[in-house]
């Protein structure tokens, strides 16, 4: 009996299992067959659900679900959903959601989808140019947009998993086809993709975002891929985005201020790495841009069109301190390369920058193509002008402010302008000789253009050391102010001084066949900075150093040998002092002049050495021979007065010469003492008028007179005699 029972039960619980199977069997092969409408599910699904600020219901058009194959989910798509707020507001509508479900659970009567896919939404995204940047990203205030779909679902991922609500397993959120639109709030410029897709997977540090998208704003189109962080306590918002196919251009409608950015036609490719608040509060920004294969054309700003081969940047910046840093910029545009960095920081009572942008290696014969037009106009008009040849680094310093947002209110508070040059011909003066090879720096601030020279050339000469001011340069007349150190032979200074443009009196210069040995001159110039220059519009110093110098004829037939001197010329007065040899017999030397109208004398000359006796004669003056034979001391002054006379004093030292006067029957030995003093009067042109001497030796006192003619020529003798 029990045994007959047993098989009953036994046969009704297979049956029942083969009626289940063959169930299951047939609605699957119902769902592979095609879709399968569920409006019995409607009431379940339009049940609230929390999202972290409200209730929200939702409602579908129309259910059904459809199973593909046996290793596919089963999913179930609303079609024509409509989420609305407690109050019946519809918030956001999509063509199209599909939840996909474990076929184990559907078996169990459980609709708990794990993944849903969002098909065909629309996001529109508001991005203000402060704070809360990302806040709108997937959401729109007004009621047109769909991207509160898929800000809902976020919320459902964030959520920690639960068996009780719709989405309470929910893991993973497709978005495929979207419609991505971001505009710029304050230009109203827009960039939509309109075929975008992203994913969103929960996991255990939050959701992490997957998304790439292609933009347009009517132009060549943007590559955006993105990847990201939701943190799971709403903390902290991540954000890797990778850019291709970028232009500066793309941005010239944000803003009036923003149109030069026309002019930059070069692709760029990079990296933008976006860490914010939960609320969507930028915190830092990373960017890292790379790109080239290009143009610049920037009309006003530069005269000249560049090509671009490469571009690098990169560029931080920090909400907390209000700080955006410009770690590096640079381009290599061929011919040189340009670099900029700079620091941006935004105060309560505006927003400053201040920044460095260096030019390497330009050739100077291009320095207008890459010298921006309103930069120093001045300086820039004088530097085409006059510099060439060789190559430069620039540079410029700038520190620029705004208040509070207003670019457009932009000024400049500090810019200045640097030069590296090296093998640079620079025409200094007109009509003067260029100085060639110069290597050294310039410096540009306040409508002044500073050169520190350090080194150079000029026919034949080598410059040394120099500076060149330039001022004024934002005047009708600029001014130049020039110091020059030249050193070389001295017939190559001489005929560099020579120069009529210079000025320098012609007694002040000598015939440069007559010269010899080393000078090195210290120069300084003044004049205004007009074509038309003349000789009286030039202030010129001069400070020159001789050595081994030599003059032939120096003083009538007599030369001048090896003389160490510092000769100064300035302020209309040359002075010379020094050593050096007349006819081999060492002497001292000085020599002062004065060009002004009111000067006490116009030219002075001092000798002193010792000299022999028929050196006088030689020297042009006349001889004291048979009289006087041997060395003398001589200690002589020749001072030529501004009427053009003149008079000689001398005091001479007679003890190792030998005197000798025939008619008194009187001699001096050589070892005696013996003291002559003379002073010679000269008419204009150098004519001897009168000697007055007076003189002592060997028991011998002599003082008198002596009256010359018109040939130099002794005329009388007026003489007191004691022996």
């Amino acid at each position: 009996m029990v045994r007959r029972a047993y098989r009953v039960a036994l046969r009704v619980t297979a049956g029942f299992v083969i009626g289940v199977g063959v169930l299951v069997a047939v609605a699957a092969l119902r769902l592979m067959a095609g879709p399968i409408d569920l409006d019995f599910l409607k009431s379940r699904v339009t049940e609230h659900f929390d999202v972290p600020d409200a209730k929200v219901k939702i409602h579908a058009e129309r259910i059904y679900v459809e199973w593909s194959g046996l290793n596919q989910p089963v999913r179930l798509v609303l079609s024509g959903l409509k989420i609305s707020n407690t109050a019946g507001e519809a918030i956001a509508t999509a063509p199209s959601v599909a939840l996909s479900f474990e076929p184990r659970s559907v078996i169990r009567g459980r609709f708990l989808p794990t993944s849903i896919v969002v098909d065909q939404p629309t996001l529109d995204a508001d991005v203000a140019r402060e704070g809360g940047m990302l806040r709108r990203v997937l959401a729109s205030p007004d009621t047109k947009s769909q991207g509160e779909i898929v800000d809902l679902l976020v919320d459902q991922l964030m959520a920690e998993p639960n068996q009780t609500s719709l989405l309470g397993q929910l893991d993973t959120v497709l978005v495929q086809r979207a419609r991505v639109t971001l505009r710029d709030v304050e230009s109203g410029v827009a960039w939509t993709a309109p075929n975008a897709t992203a994913r969103l997977t929960r996991d255990a540090s939050g959701v992490v975002i997957v998304a790439s998208a292609k933009f347009s704003s009517g132009g060549e189109p943007i590559d955006v891929s993105l990847s990201g962080v939701y943190a799971r306590d709403r903390s902290r918002i991540f954000v890797e985005a990778n850019i291709d196919g970028l232009k500066p251009l793309m941005f010239a409608d944000l803003s009036p201020d923003a149109a030069l950015l026309r002019g930059i036609d070069i692709s760029l490719s990079g990296r933008l790495r976006v860490e914010a608040s939960g609320g969507g509060d930028i915190r830092s920004v990373e960017i890292d841009i790379h790109g080239g294969n290009g143009k610049l054309t920037l009309p006003g700003v530069l005269p000249a069109t560049h090509q671009v081969r490469t571009v690098n940047a990169r560029i931080l910046v920090d909400a907390a301190s209000h700080t955006a840093k410009v770690e590096k910029i640079e381009l290599d545009i061929g011919a040189t390369t340009v670099s900029m960095t700079g620091v941006g920081i935004r105060k309560p009572e505006g927003q400053t920058f201040t920044g460095r942008v260096d030019v390497r290696k330009i050739p100077v014969s291009r320095l207008g193509d890459y010298w921006p037009l309103e930069f120093a106009p001045g300086g820039r008009q004088w530097a085409l002008a006059n510099l060439s040849n060789g190559e430069a680094d620039a540079a410029a310093e700038f520190a620029l402010s705004a208040p509070g947002n207003e670019i457009s209110q932009l000024k400049v508070d500090r810019l200045v302008g640097l030069l590296d040059y090296r093998g640079m011909m620079v025409r200094y003066m007109p009509h003067m000789p260029e100085l060639q090879d110069v290597s050294g720096k310039a410096r540009f601030e306040g409508q002044t253009l500073h050169f520190d020279v350090a080194s150079g050339n000029t026919v034949g000469l080598r410059l040394t050391k120099g500076t060149i001011d330039l001022t004024g340069l934002d005047q009708p007349v600029p001014h130049a102010s020039i110091q020059l150190l030249v050193a070389g032979p001295a017939p190559r200074v001489a005929q560099f001084l020579a120069r009529r443009q210079l000025g320098l009196p012609k007694d002040v210069v000598y015939d440069y066949r007559r010269v010899g040995g080393e000078v090195a001159v210290d120069i300084g110039l003044a004049f205004p900075l007009i074509e038309a220059l003349a000789v009286a519009d030039i202030e010129i110093r001069a400070d020159a150093e001789l050595r081994g110098f030599s003059l032939r004829d120096a003083l009538g037939d007599v030369d001048l040998s090896e003389a160490v001197a510092r000769v100064k010329y300035g302020g209309s007065e040359l002075s010379i002092s020094g050593t050096g040899k007349l006819d081999g017999n060492a002497v001292e030397i000085g020599w002062r002049e004065l060009y002004g109208t009111k000067a006490p004398f116009r030219r002075r000359y001092e000798l002193k050495g010792t000299l022999p006796a028929a050196l006088v004669a030689k020297a042009g003056f006349p001889s004291p021979e048979p009289y006087v034979t041997g060395p003398v001391g001589i200690a002589l002054q020749y001072q030529v007065a501004t009427n053009g006379t003149g008079e000689v004093t001398g005091r001479f030292d007679l003890k190792a010469a030998k005197l000798a006067v025939q008619p008194l029957f009187w001699t001096k030995d050589a070892g005696a003492d013996g003291q002559l003093m003379m002073a010679l009067k000269l008419a204009a042109g150098g004519k001897l008028t009168t000697a007055d001497f007076e003189g002592r030796g060997n028991g011998l006192q002599a003082k008198g007179q002596m009256r010359f003619s018109g040939d130099n020529a002794v005329q009388q003798v007026l003489s007191l005699i004691h022996i």
